[in-house]
């Protein structure tokens, strides 16, 4: 498969299922948020406009949070209600968890803020050499599509992709890596360590901030504890080798195939098994028959697509 950038959700999502990638970032093809997910990109969205408040040294009230949870409640249940089941969605337990994270003592905006929803973009050869960082240029006029970046560096190349909730320097030696959690903790602070996401922001950070001598990883979980820690100094050489791996691996992939068997499905993909008819409270049913065809978008959302073509794509890089 053509592949344009890396990064902590792709490669996830290429780990669990192949197929569920191509249809994602090689078609465009775009599912939707269940409520967990509507739930973290209000949160998210909230915390970035208590940021901007904080840089323009202004104090974050009880106001703000309310108005700025009321603008992204509105704007995204408005967008997501058709396929969410928004009952599900608890708007004081938003304002009493947002009111603890930004109003309390100890809280991410006590100290000095250097990004916000930073965004690091960087761009190496096979041999481990930095090529384009996101403050280049050339880059940027290049990312218009996939192949024109790829053929325009030529040779060997990975590029890694992504953003970072917040980042801020703890003290003049180190700055720490914050993320936000709106699930309940899933994740021991080890298994934390082993987590792509991480070990790529920790690999960004390298790059983007080379004065700072520590970094450490502070994972904000909402429902429960805290998880702090720092990688070995060495670590990110090591996931730039995972990452050229990796890059290699799901460009070497030519037919992209559905990884989870239905009879074992303890997950929904949000191509095959959320779309459907409607249940009685409203949420969307999957079936084997949608996951056993290719999915909702490509055999209903997407009547055009000529599948027959799909794999030709796959593996020459001709569009639809």
């Amino acid at each position: 498969m053509l592949i344009s950038h890396l990064s902590a959700s792709s490669i996830k999502n290429f780990d669990m299922c192949n197929f569920a990638y191509y249809l994602s970032y090689i078609c465009k093809l775009k599912g939707f948020q269940n409520e967990g997910a509507l739930k973290g990109t209000i949160f998210h969205s909230v915390m970035e406009d208590m940021a901007h408040l904080v840089l323009k040294n202004k104090t974050i009230t009880k106001e703000a949070i309310l108005g700025s949870l009321e603008e992204h409640w509105k704007t995204n249940t408005e967008k997501e209600k058709e396929w969410c089941n928004l009952k599900g969605l608890d708007k004081d337990w938003c304002i009493k968890n947002l009111f603890k994270i930004c109003l309390d003592k100890g809280t991410p905006f006590d100290y000095n803020v250097l990004g916000i929803e930073k965004e690091f973009d960087l761009t190496f050869d096979f041999n481990y050499n930095l090529i384009f960082d996101d403050l280049g240029n050339r880059a940027k006029e290049l990312d218009v599509s996939t192949y024109e970046f790829v053929d325009a560096i030529g040779g060997d190349i990975f590029r890694i992709f992504g953003f970072m909730d917040l980042i801020i320097e703890k003290d003049k030696d180190t700055i720490s890596i914050i993320d936000y959690k709106t699930a309940k903790q899933g994740k021991t602070q080890e298994e934390s360590q082993k987590d792509i996401q991480f070990l790529i922001y920790d690999l960004a950070c390298k790059y983007l901030y080379p004065q700072y001598k520590n970094r450490e990883i502070v994972i904000y979980y909402f429902n429960d504890k805290t998880i702090r820690f720092t990688y070995k100094e060495d670590q990110w050489k090591k996931t730039l080798r995972v990452m050229k791996d990796k890059w290699i691996e799901i460009s070497s992939c030519e037919e992209p195939k559905q990884t989870i068997s239905n009879a074992n499905r303890y997950w929904k993909c949000d191509f095959c098994a959320f779309r459907g008819e409607k249940n009685e409270d409203g949420k969307y049913k999957g079936g084997k028959k949608q996951c056993d065809k290719l999915c909702w978008m490509m055999s209903k959302g997407n009547k055009n697509i000529n599948m027959e073509k799909v794999f030709e794509q796959v593996k020459t890089g001709k569009k639809i």
